[in-house]
C-alpha cells in the first residue's frame, strides 16, 4: 500500500478495535503530521463507517474529533482519517487519578457542548462512554480538553417516532434506564445520562455502575448511579445526579440546561460541602 488519501498517510501501530472498526496510528511523511485511521472490521461494517464519516463531517466543533478524509485503498478497504488525541478518558483517569471539581466542570462543559451541537442537528450519539471521550495532549499553555469521537452507532431522530430513536444499544453498564425497557428507545436525554456517567468517573476515578453491583438491569433501573452522585454531597454531585435520574424523574432535558447549571458553580474555589 503506497499510502492513504491525497497526503499518503503511512500506517503505524494498531491502537485499538471495536465492534465496527480497527484504529491505527498514521502519519504524513511530507508534513510530519500525526492522525488516526479507522477501517471497517469487515465488508458488513463499511456502511457503518461511511455513515459515521457523513455524520462527523457535518460538524466543525472544537470538542468533536475532526475527520480529515474518507478514502479507499488499493485493496478496496475503506479508511476514515481523523484528528489524533492523546488518550481516552478511561486511560487518563486510570493513569493519573481523578480530576479536581473545577476541571471536571470545565471538561464536563466541553463534553456537553459537543452533545449540544450534535443534538441541534437532531442526531443522537448513543455511545457516550469513557473510551469514546478522548483527551487532548498537555502542553505548556493549555490543559487537556475533551474530544468526542466514534459516531458509529449515532442516529438521526426518526420523524415518525416523535423524537425517539429506537434500537437498544450501548454497553451494559453505560446505558440510560429507558434502554432497558422491552421497547427500548433513546433520546437526547439518553446521551445526557451517559455524559453524567463520564463526569462521575472524572470526579471519582470509579465507574458509577459496574459488575460489582450485581444484575446490570436492576442496578441501572434502581438508580444506583444517581444515589452515588448524590452521596458526594456537593453542588457538582447534585448536577451529575440530575443527569443520572430516570427520565420520568426529571432528568435534564437538554445539554444546554446542564451547561447553565455547571456555569453557576464557581470553578476556582473549593466546592461547598453540605453538612
Amino acid at each position: 500500500m503506497s499510502g492513504l488519501g491525497s497526503k499518503g498517510w503511512t500506517l503505524g501501530q494498531k491502537l485499538g478495535s471495536g465492534g465496527f472498526g480497527v484504529v491505527y496510528e498514521v502519519w504524513c511523511n511530507a508534513t510530519g503530521e500525526f492522525a488516526v485511521a479507522k477501517c471497517a472490521q469487515s465488508y458488513k461494517t463499511v456502511d457503518n463507517l461511511l455513515n459515521e464519516a457523513d455524520l462527523m463531517l457535518a460538524f466543525n466543533h472544537v470538542n468533536i474529533i475532526e475527520v480529515y478524509d474518507a478514502v479507499e485503498d488499493e485493496e478496496g478497504q475503506v479508511w476514515l482519517i481523523m484528528e489524533a488525541a492523546s488518550t481516552s478518558l478511561r486511560k487518563a483517569i486510570d493513569e493519573n487519578g481523578p480530576w479536581p471539581s473545577s476541571q471536571v466542570i470545565r471538561r464536563g462543559i466541553e463534553l456537553l457542548s459537543a452533545l449540544h451541537a450534535i443534538h441541534n442537528q437532531a442526531i443522537i450519539h448513543r455511545d457516550v462512554h469513557i473510551d469514546n471521550v478522548l483527551v487532548t495532549y498537555w502542553d505548556d499553555d493549555h490543559e487537556p480538553t475533551i474530544k468526542l469521537t466514534d459516531f458509529g452507532i449515532s442516529k438521526l431522530l426518526e420523524q415518525d417516532a416523535e423524537g425517539f430513536a429506537f434500537t437498544r444499544i450501548g454497553r451494559q453498564h453505560e446505558v440510560a434506564p429507558e434502554l432497558l425497557l422491552s421497547d427500548g428507545y433513546t433520546t437526547h436525554q439518553s446521551d445526557i445520562y451517559q455524559a453524567g456517567l463520564c463526569m462521575y468517573f472524572m470526579l471519582t476515578g470509579t465507574p458509577a455502575i459496574s459488575a460489582r453491583d450485581g444484575d446490570v438491569r436492576t442496578a441501572v433501573w434502581s438508580g444506583v448511579a444517581r444515589r452515588r452522585a448524590e452521596a458526594l454531597r456537593t453542588d457538582l454531585g447534585d448536577i451529575i445526579a440530575k443527569m443520572l435520574r430516570r427520565r420520568d424523574d426529571y432528568r435534564y432535558t437538554s445539554a444546554a440546561s446542564v451547561i447553565r447549571d455547571l456555569r453557576r458553580i464557581e470553578p476556582f474555589r473549593r466546592l461547598r460541602i453540605r453538612g
